[in-house]
């Protein structure tokens, strides 16, 4: 086994780690930690090979074709160790509507912190874009549908919430009477999203709704207090895990100055759904990966949470160049407009 030439002043540790066992990384750092001011040598037998190029200083070590480990030495004779362990996912169940929300919660801070990909993810664990995760509230079931990873910002500026879902629906509390919603009382987007009545309530500067409007602090409230369905998939155990992101809009549709919301559920933007500003300002963020893949009419299309009628739905931005309408997705899956004190269907999104 060759070793270096000369005894190494200090040792950093980069851990690359995609994912391995706790106990398998550690062992093996402090291995490499105990050759702190060595030649090295003192290496268990899980190296199988290091090679020495002494033009470069840089000395490649490989076990078992587990891993390869890179070393750099700089010019203060340290050694940098950069470590690739083979990925290692959790253990879920491959339909990912069948784990609890508590478990999608751990992967999806698992994800966050590799930025993998829906198509990794899809590799790792079986989870595909598009999926869904049913949620019962009273006498309905609805279906969240995943639609990307590390896509959406934290709030609290730690880094990307792992995954974001929406709802495959409108909402409606029963089904004899699904929710059509005003944006906003009168017809005015100087509001915006941030200071509209669908955001906040009573509490926005929209106006007040009326009983039963799905405006998003009625719909939060009726997921929380839900405990239908099993132990671990209840809408009270989802707002448990329910990440605040930061979700930019315009102003207004004068003004395309873009304000910061802080929301748990939270509209999309017409950038999102279409990957395009037809009539809103830019800076709305980017297309979700699910409907960047499935960019067609069709999948734009919401029916009814009962019945399967396709009906027109609210977006969040402002109807760039004018001050009454929001920009919509129409029955028929086309971006369109419409006055804010005019009913449509809530359909939200949110980030675990």
């Amino acid at each position: 086994m060759a070793t270096p030439r000369t005894p190494f002043a200090n040792l950093y540790v980069i851990d690359r780690t995609v994912d391995a066992t706790t106990t398998t990384v550690g062992e093996f750092i402090d291995e490499l930690s105990g050759a702190n001011n060595s030649n090295m040598t003192i290496i268990d037998d899980k190296l199988k090979e290091i090679s020495d190029s002494i033009g470069d200083g840089t000395i490649t070590i490989k076990s078992n074709g587990d891993y390869v480990q890179s070393f750099s030495v700089n010019q203060h004779n340290d050694v940098v160790i950069d470590l690739d362990i083979p990925i290692v996912p959790p253990s879920v169940d491959p339909v990912l509507g069948n784990n609890t929300w508590s478990v999608i919660s751990s992967v999806s801070a698992w994800i966050a912190e590799h930025g993998f990909t829906p198509g990794e993810v899809f590799n790792m664990l079986g989870w595909a874009l598009g999926d869904p995760k049913p949620l019962t509230v009273g006498s309905i079931t609805y279906a969240l549908r995943f639609i990307d990873t590390c896509h959406d910002d934290l709030a609290d500026g730690s880094g990307k919430a792992g995954m974001t879902f929406d709802l495959a629906s409108g909402w409606g509390e029963t089904a004899a009477t699904p929710d059509l919603t005003r944006f906003n009382t009168s017809s005015t987007n100087l509001t915006g999203w941030d200071r509209s009545m669908m955001r906040l309530g009573a509490a926005g500067d929209g106006g007040t709704p009326i009983a039963g409007e799905a405006v998003i602090p009625n719909v939060r409230t009726a997921i929380s207090n839900s405990n239908d369905g099993a132990t671990g998939h209840r809408g009270s155990d989802l707002m448990q895990v329910v990440k605040t992101v930061n979700k930019p809009t315009a102003t207004s549709g004068s003004d395309g100055s873009i304000v910061l919301s802080q929301d748990d559920l939270f509209l999309m933007s017409e950038r999102e759904v279409f990957g395009n500003n037809n009539s809103s300002f830019p800076g709305e963020g980017e297309i979700y990966a699910w409907y960047q893949v499935n960019n067609t009419n069709i999948a734009r299309q919401k029916p009814l949470p009962v019945g399967g009628i396709n009906m027109v739905w609210w977006l969040r931005s402002p109807h760039m160049g004018n001050s009454t309408s929001i920009r919509q997705v129409t029955a028929f899956g086309m971006t369109g407009g419409m006055i804010t004190n005019s009913p449509s269907l809530t359909s939200f999104a949110l980030c675990i």
